[in-house]
């Protein structure tokens, strides 16, 4: 008898865990799909899937999962590409994203995920009302420089702060400087190092035509920029040991998958220094589909040295002649131009 009475009671907590659970339902739209075909439902404090579904043509799926308690989920196409959600059981939840606006989905349904999203909406307000604040004391900061330099362009002074200026669009201001104090102070290492330099940007100017590049691709047989005449190109000068250069990696291959079949192509450049590291980021962050080279001699980079390259990540965007169109440009400054040119 007591034994019949234990199995009722396992019975009876076995089948109240199974009918506390509860069906959620997410519809979802894509807006810009970056090729996903399958989403995921992850449980973010156990890090594991709890269901899956396709994702059609169209951008469109519907995944249904079993909850029996509120919890923290992601909606996970990659590993770069999902959504934060607090989901309740029972919600029906609709969805519709655009893989370019991670910030910004339509969500309604989960009352919680909504608070996330309209909250990070808010946050992003407050952040382009700093950028702009940023932007415009950074102008008046420069406006100065420019003053200052101009009004002392007999000081070795202006030395230390020339490099705060852009070359490319301060080029009057360098070359004043620069014809000044190469007559006052010949032989002045710092003096030399300047007119060096805008001897390379002379050469590296909007409209020239781009230094060749011959070095070795991943396969160790060498790789010639030229080679790619035709096509719009971006040379993409980066590192795996390089943050900003990982962090841009979605991007670039977000950025390659649209537009190869536009005439564009992408050659890196790495300033690597083991040919392991380097291949290593490669296929870690997916960038296997267009041009790699690499002589793995870090900063001493030959190619770097001829394109003045002094931090990375660093870009140069060519025309089909292999002219320069652009230079420093990335994120949505470089979209913009690609699309421009592209078009």
């Amino acid at each position: 008898m007591k034994k019949l009475a234990l199995n009722f009671i396992i019975i009876a907590i076995f089948t109240s865990g199974i009918y506390s659970q509860k069906n959620i339902t997410i519809d979802g739209k894509l807006v810009n799909n970056l090729g996903f075909t399958e989403v995921f439902l992850e449980n973010i404090i156990a890090q594991t899937d709890i269901d899956s579904a396709d994702v059609t043509k169209e951008g469109t799926f519907t995944l249904k999962a079993k909850i029996d308690k509120s919890d923290f989920y992601k909606l996970k196409f990659s590993k770069e590409h999902y959504l934060l959600l607090v989901l309740e059981p029972a919600e029906n939840i609709k969805v519709e994203l655009d893989l370019n606006n991670m910030y910004g989905p339509k969500i309604s349904g989960s009352k919680n995920s909504e608070l996330i999203y309209s909250t990070f909406g808010k946050i992003h307000d407050y952040d382009n009302k700093l950028q702009e604040l940023s932007n415009k004391m950074e102008k008046e900061k420069k406006d100065y420089l420019r003053t200052f330099i101009l009004n002392n362009l007999t000081s070795l002074s202006s030395l230390f702060f020339i490099e705060s200026l852009s070359p490319e669009e301060d080029a009057d201001v360098y070359t004043k400087l620069d014809q000044s104090l190469y007559k006052l102070y010949p032989g002045n290492f710092m003096v030399e190092n300047l007119h060096s330099k805008i001897k390379t940007k002379d050469v590296l100017g909007i409209g020239a035509e781009a230094p060749e590049i011959d070095l070795p691709g991943i396969d160790g047989k060498n790789i010639k920029l030229s080679s790619l005449r035709g096509k719009f190109v971006l040379i993409d000068f980066w590192a795996s040991w390089c943050g900003p250069c990982r962090h841009d990696s979605p991007e670039m291959v977000a950025l390659y998958k649209e537009n190869k079949k536009k005439g564009f192509e992408i050659f890196s450049v790495s300033l690597d220094k083991t040919k392991d590291a380097w291949l290593a980021a490669i296929k870690t962050d997916k960038l296997g589909e267009w041009k790699h080279v690499s002589d793995l001699l870090y900063w001493n980079s030959a190619a770097a040295k001829t394109y003045g390259v002094e931090s990375i990540p660093y870009t140069v965007l060519l025309d089909k002649q292999g002219k320069i169109i652009a230079k420093g440009l990335r994120a949505e400054e470089l979209k913009s131009k690609i699309k421009e040119v592209l078009q």
